[in-house]
């Protein structure tokens, strides 16, 4: 019950072997006794404290490894965990191993300290009598070295808990390094100077892999000769480093001179003295980043298990240190880049509503939600509103197409007159031309409406076609006089005429009829322009037009042995101008006769195409140039070609095919080829 009391009262493991030791020494008929501590780390026995011996000189920290021991009584207590007695003659054979610590003892007795099974040490007791230790002796030496046991595993608790809460405590304060700045620098060397002493070594360092050369560089190295040190850089597999980077894991050298992986040049150059390495891998995210390396242990000591898991729990801080530093580096770049974009958007933003602004024609931008995001100042008079633009009858028009762009509901690009009607007379006219603002991915983002004024324009054609239609009404009246003369003096009605008269009053004849033709398509092509012409839509069988457009040009026909062939269904229903149709027809039907040599091929197609009626003209004549395919249906273009030189046009006669099918909200196109032919194409709403 002493013992327990004063066992109790110390957490000293030195302590507890000094109150057991006093203890034991005042039992009746002992004469000797020693203890002896378990070392693990070096696998020996380490006295601890030793009473009743002759002679104790140089006995002081007195150790003897377990493979030493021999066939020793220690090697059996070791061996079978259980109180050995020994006699008279068991000891002289013992003394060999154990020199000194034996007195002349009748008996002896040795018994272990367990706990959990687990050998912490021995007790060992010596008497001047014979079988001093019966059963109730050896009982109670039990109960003390329990007792030891109980107190010794209390102490290393304690200590446990004491360094935990230290390890912890610790951690703690190297997380709040690690999150209070960063710069990288400043936080590796605070970390590895905290983990010095922590650890109880004499330095630390850290080496970062550069990624690009493949090898570790010094980032800290603390100690006088730390400048020295970063001048070096390791290869992946040279050093100790070098094998942990290589390796990837943990790596305890105890005794650095009988490691071949140590790299002498850096002691060799910084007159450093290193005697054992702790070295671990820093990793983010499974990915190297660099080592880290513990030095020396103080006071000799040696390098521990819980070290290595301790070191790799702030190796794993600093590594979010790395890690945060290069989020930063990486976010300042970036923000840094999203500024100067930001700041080159903004000025080009500028530089294009500069632009803009400054430009006479409007400039409209609506969204895909219909909102309008931007409006130049043109715009803005053009539409004729300045704070409520919803009161601008125009500005509802413009929408509702800018809307249909955005919905899809229209081509990508569309064209258009839009007139607005100011106060008294005034008129004003604007091309309206939209386009579709689409993403890289085609989605639409929006549409751009540019409005430019054509009023001027539309003016000086009104006053055009007012020209040519009174000079070709003037021309007209003179010229059908000619010709009605012409004739009466040809069929004789003024007397005889000889054969060279005749020739010149034939040539004469006709270029009147070419005239009165160029007259009638400028009195078409002005008419249809300036909306003089009002479209009679009826409905109608397109097949039954069509057939008798081709009855019309058969006489053409037969004169070059053409053959004209037709291919449309029985019956295509639009509602149209049936004598504009008509004209479009025998038209593009004259065209391919005239363009096309003797014995050539004249088909017409008819057929519906999603709910629209298309008419094809197919000739097997020489064909169009492609770079004149686009002019094609322009006023007074014809294509250049020994062809076109022989046969006479005025020029008009597609641009005016063009103006009746665009009038009936349809569309007309050419496919052709050198050589191969033509194909003119119109499509009519069913």
């Amino acid at each position: 019950m002493d013992l327990i009391q004063s066992l109790s009262s110390t957490i000293n493991s030195n302590k507890i072997f000094e109150i057991v030791i006093d203890k034991i020494s005042k039992m009746e008929d002992v004469d000797s006794c020693s203890v002896f501590k378990v070392d693990d780390a070096k696998n020996n026995f380490v006295l601890k404290y030793l009473w009743g011996a002759k002679d104790i000189n140089g006995l002081s920290g007195f150790s003897i490894s377990v493979p030493d021991i021999g066939d020793s009584v220690n090697l059996k207590v070791i061996q079978e965990m259980k109180p050995i007695v020994l006699g008279a003659d068991e000891i002289d054979k013992d003394r060999l191993k154990f020199p000194y610590f034996w007195p002349d003892s009748a008996s002896q007795a040795i018994v272990p300290i367990l706990s959990k099974s687990i050998l912490l040490g021995t007790i060992n007791i010596g008497s001047s009598r014979i079988d001093s230790f019966d059963e109730e002796g050896i009982e109670i030496l039990n109960i003390v070295a329990n007792q030891t046991a109980s107190a010794l595993e209390n102490a290393r608790l304690f200590k446990d808990i004491g360094q935990n809460a230290m390890e912890l405590s610790s951690l703690s304060d190297i997380s709040k390094v690690v999150n209070s700045t960063l710069d990288l620098k400043e936080v590796l060397n605070s970390v590895m100077k905290m983990t010095s002493k922590v650890l109880e070594v004499e330095v630390c360092s850290l080496l970062l892999l550069d990624e690009a050369a493949n090898e570790l560089v010094f980032e800290v190295a603390l100690g006088d000769k730390g400048n020295v040190v970063k001048e070096f850089r390791l290869k992946m597999g040279e050093g100790i480093a070098g094998w942990v980077a290589e390796k990837g894991e943990p790596l305890l050298v105890q005794d650095v001179k009988a490691d071949g992986r140590f790299y002498k040049k850096v002691d060799e150059k910084s007159q450093f003295i290193t005697k054992s390495i702790l070295a671990v891998p820093m990793k983010s995210k499974g990915r190297l980043i660099g080592v880290a390396e513990a030095i020396n242990k103080l006071e000799d000591k040696e390098f521990s298990e819980r070290d290595v898991e301790f070191f790799n729990a702030i190796v794993n801080q600093a590594a979010i240190a790395v890690e945060n530093a290069k989020l930063y580096r990486s976010m300042g770049d970036k923000v840094a880049e999203t500024e100067r974009l930001n700041k080159m958007l903004y000025d080009e933003k500028s530089k294009i509503e500069s632009i803009l602004n400054s430009m006479a024609a409007g400039v409209v931008v609506m969204d895909t939600t219909g909102a309008i995001v931007f409006t130049n100042n043109s715009a803005i008079e053009i539409l004729s509103y300045e704070e409520n633009p919803e009161e601008s009858r125009y500005y509802k028009n413009l929408m509702q197409l800018l809307k249909n762009s955005v919905l899809g509901k229209m081509a990508v690009q569309k064209s258009e007159k839009m007139v607005l009607e100011g106060a008294g007379k005034d008129v004003k006219v604007f091309n309206t031309k939209i386009s579709l603002i689409k993403g890289l991915d085609e989605i639409a983002l929006g549409a751009v409406c540019v409005l430019e004024d054509i009023s001027e324009i539309e003016k000086l054609s009104e006053l055009k076609s007012d020209f040519v239609s009174q000079v070709s009404h003037e021309l007209r009246t003179p010229l059908t006089s000619v010709k009605g003369a012409t004739k009466l003096i040809l069929r004789g009605s003024t007397g005889t005429i000889n054969e060279k008269q005749t020739k010149l009053l034939k040539i004469m004849s006709e270029d009147t009829d070419r005239l009165i033709n160029l007259i009638n398509d400028l009195l078409d092509i002005s008419k249809l322009e300036s909306g003089k012409i009002k479209m009679k839509k009826e409905d109608f069988d397109l097949s039954d037009v069509l057939h008798q457009c081709v009855e019309t040009v058969q006489s053409l026909a037969k004169d070059k042995n053409h053959k004209v062939s037709e291919k449309f269904n029985s019956s295509l229903k639009v509602n149209a101008d049936k004598d504009r149709i008509k004209q479009v027809v025998i038209n593009l039907l004259s065209n391919a006769i005239k363009f096309t040599p003797s014995e050539g091929q004249i088909e017409i197609f008819a057929r519906q195409v999603n709910g629209l009626s298309e008419v094809c003209v197919k000739d097997s004549g020489m064909g169009v140039p492609k770079e004149f395919l686009t002019k094609l249906f322009e006023k007074f273009q014809r294509a250049d070609n020994s062809m076109t030189a022989e046969v006479q046009g005025t020029g008009l006669g597609l641009a005016i095919c063009k103006k009746i099918v665009e009038d009936h909200g349809g569309k007309i196109w050419v496919e052709s080829e050198i050589d191969k032919g033509s194909s003119f194409f119109f499509t009519l709403p069913g």
